[in-house]
This record gives structure tokens, sequence and C-alpha cells, in this order.
């Protein structure tokens, strides 16, 4: 049985996702800085920008596939300390988790976003290589994607990331799109 791992698992995407691991038979670890109980899967407490634990956890176990989902989303702080909030979870916190993966056996799956082109032009499809962000948080998901390519690549770690654009269903506690 595969043994994944599941980051920011504590989250609406993250719990869906665990849900669903289960259901296809694999072992999931979730780790998360807060508290999570799911059937089922095994918790892991972590504060993914914690270098030495991630390192820790990932020598630990041998992840088939990592599902890196933790994200700083953004909030009413100063702008100072949400920069920094962005740049030590959504940048550093997947470098961590890179840096201690497994190299040539491990999967790897990025969580980004749409929001790393939302100032493109939209005068055409948007693909792949359009990104332009309009805000930290945007940008800070496309830096993650770039060290995500860097690392993954000489790691010889097959990997994605997933643009992710309005998220909303069942269980969500943040309904800012369409209300549930």
């Amino acid at each position: 049985m595969d043994q994944v791992l599941v980051t920011g698992a504590s989250g609406f995407l993250g719990r869906h996702l665990c849900r669903r691991l289960l259901a296809e038979g694999m072992k999931v670890n979730a780790l998360s800085r807060k508290e999570f109980t799911f059937p089922g899967v095994a918790y892991i407490p972590a504060d993914i920008a914690d270098p030495v634990a991630i390192a820790k956890i990932m020598k630990e176990k041998q992840f088939r596939i990592v599902f890196h989902l933790a994200s700083y989303f953004g909030d009413k702080a100063e702008l100072a300390d949400a920069a920094r909030q962005f740049i030590q979870v959504n940048i550093q916190g997947a470098i961590h988790v890179l840096q201690a993966i497994q190299p040539g056996n491990s999967r790897f799956v990025y969580a980004s976003t749409l929001c790393v082109s939302s100032a493109v032009q939209w005068r055409r499809p948007v693909t792949e290589e359009d990104s332009a962000p309009g805000e930290m948080y945007g940008a800070s998901k496309l830096a993650g994607e770039t060290f995500t390519r860097m690392f993954a690549e000489k790691a010889g770690v097959s990997w994605i990331a997933l643009r992710y654009s309005s998220i909303y269903g069942p269980g969500d506690t943040h309904p800012y799109v369409v209300p549930v």
C-alpha cells in the first residue's frame, strides 16, 4: 500500500483529499500544525515552517506521494507581517519538504493557484507560461512553483503544480464565492 503525505490536511482541500485518498486504498499521513482528526488518517503534528521537524518526518517515513497543500492565504495582517508569512509558508515551506523528499522514488504535487496569473491581460486563453501575479499570495505561490520545479528536477522527483481557481463545496468554512 502506497504511503502518502498531505501537508495542510486540516484545511478544506486537505480534508477532501484525505477522504479520496483513503477511498483509493492509500495509507494517508496528515501533516498539519492544527490538530486534525480523521478516521483512518495518521496525524503528524508539525509546522511546515520548521525545517528540522519536516526533515525528521520525511526521513522516518518513505512517502510515495507528497501532496503539498499547506498554504498561507493572507488576512488583515500588516503588510510586512503578511509578506513574512507568505515567504515562510508558501515558499520556504515547499522548500523544506522538497529538501527532505526521497529522491527518485517520490512524486510531489504542489497546490498553487490561478492567482499566479491574475494580472495577465486576458485577451487569449491563459497557459502555464503566463504568470503575472497581482498580489502577494499569487507572487508567493509562483515563487513556490519555481522552487518546486528547481528542487524536484535536481532531485529526480516527479512533480506537478496545480493552479486551482475558486474552491468551494460541502464543509467550506469560508464561503467566499458561492454560499453552500
